[in-house]
């Protein structure tokens, strides 16, 4: 699933009974502006953990890390 402004605007709305105020669709247009932001911003800093077999195939090991 990918990453949407409007998904989150609308999931945000269907706490609210009836049409939403101007008010409302602000504040969630807003709050899922800032959401998707924050999120595409950060950064994954890998470390250690993970390998894949010498002849090619799936990843494998635990993922040693952060995000940032």
């Amino acid at each position: 699933m990918s990453l949407s402004n409007t998904m989150i605007k609308n999931a945000l709305l269907a706490n609210y009974p009836g049409t939403p105020s101007a008010a409302q669709l602000s504040a969630a247009t807003a709050l899922a502006d800032a959401i998707v932001a924050t999120i595409e911003s950060a950064t994954i800093n890998y470390i250690s953990g993970l390998a894949t077999p010498p002849g090619g195939g799936a990843v494998t090991g635990v993922f040693a890390g952060s995000l940032s």
